[in-house]
């Protein structure tokens, strides 16, 4: 009940968590123990935590896993008693039993159990003990690739020993001909390597190098380890490359591929460089061509011979006569090429130069390049590890790839599949950063609602000066920032920053960058997760989902695809509305919108309805309000023409579903949308050649032979691909029904999955993606065997 014209900022309702003083719990002091073979004992912890009043206790038993009782560690069993009052942790000691066989890390399991006295475990149950084996042995070279210089006479090769130093190894090498040749490059060698027992130091063998006076490309030749002996295993790479360069070529270029001048400079002066091999008197031709810039209009032709004498290895520079005029002209350009070598040399690049005439009868303006539009993802975690991390995981728990719920970037394991190894591994890293010690930033996977930006413009430029003033700003307001190349934080959303450029004659020009930045995928407010975390973090229960919990929701739903989640939300028909309703400030549009969950009854607890505006698609749009937003049924009103999107939310325990709904409000006097071009949600650019039938949703039945129509409209002819995708985001169907000429057109679908011939699809929403050289347009259909 406001009063005196106040409001209340959202959210008008606060929730209270009260954790519960009276529960006592135990569990282990970290999921995962780590320890070698030779260790002898690795110690157990168990924490108590929780109330400390009451004796409690528990029993804890070994397990085999991988590592098996009495070859790898001794069983055990036992019991843990706290007395009333006491709070410390306990320690027990399993014996680990060593040998002197190399094998792979293995594990074994310690369960709790028969707990007593009202305790109960917190977090998991059963802890593994990881045990990594220290008696295997390695051989490796010190590198997989040696480089040297023909001339160098010998070239060294390191093999280094690491692992268990116990026990006398040996390995052989021998050398294979590549592009190099034996006999011709180097000299074949074989041998064996020898280490002593304990000795793990590094041994170098020398194979020795031909020159020759032969000018050749650089050439290789390999090196082989091979038959391993005493328990020693070769590690990757088992074969050495040793890359030989030639001394004897002789090489001749340009200093630049481009030189720059002014139309009234007189000459421009081409330099041109000897490298390499210095014996020897070698020569080369150099002639102009005409590109831009003509002969006789701009400069004046010529070519040339330039001579190296035996050991010369200076530069030689020759002059080019530029022929200036009163004519107001861009940049023209010519080229020099070399050629007609002599002595054995060889072009290398840059052998063709590039003469930039900058005119000189005018100021020129500079060009600004604020570079490209950018589309960023907020990836940056918020800097801890908390709730927030927690609650992204449990959103994607028991995913694969395809799966609506599915998020890579919790996948921390790599295995294709979010499950328990994923949070035990984020458990892992969670304590590790509350110890102070260094962790996987990796599992800071909630984003911070901010990315940082480099805006370059370092690629403007200035025909016949130079850019002296860069300038940004942001058209939301702001301080200008000077620099050519700048980097600062932006909030998710889209922002536009014009580039000012001014040269050293006063002359401006401006340019224009928009970054879009969107939220990282299945982002979550901080509002409402954190006090629910701590009960909910030890367990494998996942969260409740509330319509409040997201943020950035209509970003997060456009990278799936238009209706979303397991429940079967549908928002109703899109909608017409123009402006007949008179308010105390200005004339509104409104409509009425029903939505519904086909075939499901929602709980009165537990689950949510949401109403909210999820995109423009035509214009900036204005003001938008809902009568109820919180209920299936809802009037909303519009203060200004466009066409609006609104999505329906609803969410009951860990189900959700969405669907959006499309609202073309007419401006007075104005009935014909038809036209309107619309802006994509997800990357804010608009389409520059589809617009979309105004019927998304068509309801047709299989069963009785009906065909449903796919509508998609075309500005040029192109080549189609039809994908059809059942609620999850699966493809069901791909139809290729050939090349279409400009203008409106209509496929059908028989409602078969896979092919023709293939099974009927489900009853229920389809979405329907049609392919074109210009973009993608999107429909719906609805299967039903109900008439």
């Amino acid at each position: 009940n406001p009063q005196g014209g106040v409001q209340i900022k959202g959210p008008s309702t606060a929730e209270v968590w009260v954790d519960d003083d009276d529960n006592r719990y135990l569990k282990f002091s970290t999921g995962t123990y780590d320890t070698t073979e030779d260790a002898g004992l690795v110690s157990i912890t168990i924490e108590r935590t929780g109330n400390p009043q009451g004796q409690i206790q528990l029993d804890y038993e070994t397990r085999s896993g991988s590592a098996h009782d009495f070859s790898d560690f001794i069983p055990q069993s036992g019991t843990l008693i706290w007395t009333d009052g006491d709070t410390s942790s306990q320690t027990f000691t399993i014996s680990l039993l060593n040998d002197e066989n190399p094998e792979p890390t293995e594990l074994f399991y310690i369960d709790l159990k028969d707990l007593f006295g009202g305790v109960q475990i917190e977090g998991a149950s059963t802890a593994e003990v990881m045990v990594v084996d220290d008696d295997n042995r390695y051989l490796e070279f010190s590198t997989g690739t040696y480089y040297t210089t023909e001339d160098a006479g010998l070239v060294s090769i390191t093999v280094e020993r690491t692992g268990n130093p116990q026990g006398q190894i040996q390995v052989d090498y021998e050398t294979r001909s590549g592009s190099a040749h034996d006999f011709s490059d180097f000299i074949p060698q074989s041998g064996t390597l020898i280490w002593t027992d304990g000795d793990i130091s590094s041994q170098t063998f020398t194979i020795s190098l031909l020159n020759d006076e032969n000018q050749e490309p650089n050439e290789w030749f390999r090196i082989d380890l091979k038959n391993p002996f005493g328990g020693v295993q070769i590690k990757a790479p088992s074969t050495a490359f040793v890359w030989i360069q030639d001394d004897d070529n002789r090489f001749v270029r340009f200093s630049t591929p481009s030189y720059h001048t002014n139309e009234s400079s007189g000459i421009v002066s081409i330099t041109v460089e000897r490298s390499g091999n210095p014996q020897g008197q070698i020569q080369v031709d150099y002639v102009t061509r005409s590109a831009s810039a003509h002969e006789f209009s701009d400069f004046i032709p010529q070519s040339g011979t330039l001579i190296w004498p035996d050991g010369d290895t200076s530069t030689q520079t020759f002059p080019i006569s530029l022929l200036n005029d009163n004519i107001i002209e861009s940049t023209e350009w010519f080229y020099i090429d070399l050629e007609n070598l002599f002595g054995g040399a060889q072009l290398i690049y840059p052998s063709t130069a590039e003469v930039l005439v900058f005119d000189d009868d005018t100021n020129i303006p500079p060009v600004a390049n604020a570079g490209p539009d950018q589309s960023l993802t907020d990836i940056i975690g918020d800097g801890t590890i908390d709730g927030l991390d927690y609650a992204v995981l449990n959103l994607a728990m028991g995913s694969r790839p395809g799966d609506l719920n599915w998020n890579p970037r919790v996948d921390f394991v790599a295995d294709n599949r979010i499950n328990n190894r994923d949070l035990r591994y984020m458990r892992q890293q969670d304590r590790r950063e509350n110890k102070g010690r260094t962790w996987d930033h990796r599992v800071d996977v909630n984003g911070e609602g901010e990315e940082n930006v480099v805006l370059d413009g370092s690629a403007s430029f200035d025909e016949d000066g130079t850019i002296t003033h860069y300038q940004w700003q942001n058209q939301a307001g702001g301080d200008p920032i000077v620099g050519s190349t700048i980097s600062l934080n932006l909030p998710i959303g889209v922002h536009t920053f014009t580039l000012t450029v001014t040269d050293n004659n006063g002359a401006t020009a401006t340019d224009e960058v928009m970054i879009t930045l969107e939220a990282s995928p299945l982002a979550l407010k901080k509002s409402e997760f954190d006090s629910l975390m701590k009960k909910e973090k030890s367990s494998n229960q996942k969260l409740k989902i509330d319509s409040n919990s997201y943020y950035g929701l209509d970003d997060i739903f456009d990278q799936n695809f238009e209706r979303a989640g397991s429940l079967d939300v549908n928002a109703g028909q899109d909608k017409n509305a123009s402006f007949k309703y008179l308010t105390d400030k200005h004339t509104v549009a409104r409509t009425k919108l029903v939505g519904r969950v086909n075939d499901h009854r929602l709980s009165k607890k537990g689950s949510t309805i949401c109403w909210f505006y999820h995109g423009c698609r035509e214009g900036e749009c204005g003001e938008e309000s809902f009568s109820r937003p919180r209920s299936f049924r809802t009037i909303t009103s519009f203060s200004e023409p466009g066409v609006y999107v609104v999505g329906l939310l609803v969410t009951e325990g860990v189900e959700f579903g969405f669907d959006r709904v499309e609202i073309t409000v007419q401006n007075r006097g104005k009935s014909d949308f038809s036209g309107i071009k619309l802006k994509s949600l997800s990357s804010g650019a608009v389409s520059h050649s589809h617009t979309l039938g105004r019927d998304l949703r068509k309801l047709f039945y299989p069963n009785l032979g009906q065909k449903g129509d796919i509508d998609f409209h075309l500005s040029e002819e192109s080549d189609i691909t039809v994908q059809i995708k059942d609620i999850r985001g699966k493809v069901i169907r791909v139809l290729y029904p050939g090349h279409f000429t400009a203008g409106s057109h209509v496929v059908q679908w028989d409602g078969n999955e896979q092919s023709e011939s293939g099974p009927l699809a489900k009853p229920g929403s389809y979405l329907v993606q049609v392919f074109t050289s210009q973009g993608i347009q999107k429909t719906k259909l609805v299967i039903s065997t109900k008439k």
